[in-house]
């Protein structure tokens, strides 16, 4: 997060393998340095069954940031002509 903070970056867009492991520890690390994690529900993925991906995304979304999907991004992201 050093790097990260010295750019300026104040959030993160969070994707990755087993929600409920390593993008929902990323995304604990990103909150506790005081930067806002954006979890992209259909950028990951849970091996370990979809109760553990739906209880990490209202974790994660009640407690650590927000869930939104890339379509919403992409949106969010393109410029209105």
């Amino acid at each position: 997060m050093g790097t990260l903070r010295r750019l300026g970056t104040t959030s993160l867009i969070v994707t990755g393998c087993t929600t409920s492991v390593c993008v929902e520890s990323t995304i604990r690390d990103a909150f506790f340095r005081d930067c806002l994690p954006v979890l992209l529900a259909d950028c990951t993925s849970e091996p370990l069954g979809r109760a553990n991906h739906e209880a990490s995304l209202t974790v994660v979304e009640h407690n650590l940031g927000w869930v939104s999907d890339s379509k919403s991004l992409l949106a969010a992201l393109t410029p209105v002509p």
